[in-house]
């Protein structure tokens, strides 16, 4: 994505609104984790068939994130925003609505489109902001980005708890409907250059991928995710059937972690 200086922007979105842009992705990756033996009993499906819930989103998420960026200099980034935002809530829709696993897990997929919000609220702090400056923006973006997983089980669990694990995809579509509105009335348009092509996209990749400090950081960002979502994604059953906890005191002792 072009770096553009802070000259060639119009206008500095709020803070708030790049924190939300970001972790609404996050918040759907695990909100639903406590609720798995819940939905695995109530759709009459198998547990590592709903696991794959979270394993398919994970890898969209891979895949949106790699394209996010190109499209985005083509179209601009609110456009590809608002889009991203609002197939999301059909995503959304899907799972509060599933009476089988296999739509459940469609709509599961299709949410994956809010990653381009992860993407694009760095991109847009890039547009903005001067190098010094947007390290620190990035921060408070990325610290968004980090707490939303680590409270989403605990939220997660108490809806289920209270409401059963539908209203927590609910929840959800609440909080895109915010996002899409944030981004559609108070996001300025930050990439001055629309319309470029993706091939210069594709060859900044090239460069990076033969940067061996590129693959250090890498290696220790994906070995870490690994430890963490190989225990998000084993954790409920573990729960459920040996301790024989409810989603919400899974979701209550999964809090811990964001303590540490």
């Amino acid at each position: 994505m072009t770096d553009l200086s802070p000259a060639t922007s119009k206008a500095k979105p709020a803070l708030w609104i790049l924190v939300i842009l970001a972790a609404l992705s996050p918040l759907a990756i695990n909100l639903f984790v406590p609720s798995m033996p819940s939905i695995s009993k109530d759709l009459d499906a198998s547990y590592a068939t709903i696991q794959l819930g979270l394993s398919l989103y994970l890898m969209m998420t891979a895949v949106v994130s790699l394209i996010a960026g190109p499209i985005s200099d083509k179209f601009g980034r609110k456009p590809v925003l608002l889009g991203a935002f609002l197939i999301f809530l059909v995503g959304s829709a899907m799972c509060i609505f599933s009476n089988n696993a296999a739509v459940f897990l469609a709509g599961r997929v299709i949410q994956t489109a809010s990653s381009a919000g992860m993407v694009l609220s760095r991109a847009i702090v890039r547009d903005v902001y001067p190098r010094e400056k947007s390290a620190s923006m990035i921060g408070y973006v990325v610290m968004g980005m980090a707490v939303a997983p680590m409270i989403g089980p605990a939220i997660g669990g108490y809806i289920d708890g209270i409401a059963g694990w539908r209203w927590s995809f609910a929840m959800l579509a609440a909080f895109g409907f915010v996002a899409v509105t944030a981004t559609w009335t108070s996001l300025p348009e930050t990439n001055s250059f629309v319309g470029q092509s993706a091939a210069s996209q594709l060859r900044a990749y090239r460069d990076v991928l033969r940067m061996p400090l590129f693959w250090l950081y890498t290696a220790s960002a994906a070995l870490a995710s690994a430890v963490f979502f190989g225990f998000l994604g084993g954790g409920p059953a573990v729960s459920s059937v040996f301790f024989e906890q409810t989603p919400l005191q899974y979701g209550l002792y999964f809090s811990l972690c964001a303590v540490g």
